[in-house]
């Protein structure tokens, strides 16, 4: 098995003084990988950064995200994928990696509207509403 690692894209840090564009070699604040031998594809966020407050977070996170869309929609990668709850609540799939950049897209945004929902300062002033309840109908199904 050979460590081949196949620098797909990113987006290089400010922090990054090289005159180079974003590759495995820069400090990116997101990078794509591919590992060929296991034919999955992985993500890394730049989590070093010491921000002012979680609103200042989600704006990090909001911009790697738009960036992100717009290089999928580029390069013509699906925006859609919705994952199966197993794929969602499973293994961790940022250590067993993705089988497309579609799920590997899923997956960030599924994450990125999660932190941002826990930290929104607005969800405190929503009308509350029940709890997620599971339905269950006469038959037994969900």
């Amino acid at each position: 098995m050979s460590d081949e690692i196949e620098f797909v894209w990113g987006i290089k840090s400010h922090d990054d003084f090289t005159d180079r564009s974003a590759d495995q070699y820069t400090l990116n604040d997101f990078s794509i990988y591919y590992l060929p031998d296991k034919k999955r594809y992985y993500y890394e966020i730049e989590t070093i950064y010491l921000f002012k407050d979680s609103m200042v977070e989600l704006e990090f996170l909001k911009d790697i995200f738009k960036q992100l869309t717009k290089w999928m929609r580029k390069m013509h990668y699906k925006t859609n994928y919705k994952p199966h709850i197993s794929q969602a609540f499973g293994e961790n799939n940022s250590d067993r990696g993705f089988a497309s950049v579609e799920e590997l897209y899923a997956d960030f945004k599924l994450k990125c509207m999660g932190f941002a929902l826990m930290h929104s300062k607005k969800r405190d002033n929503h009308v509350k509403r029940k709890p997620l309840a599971l339905v269950h109908k006469k038959n037994g199904n969900r």
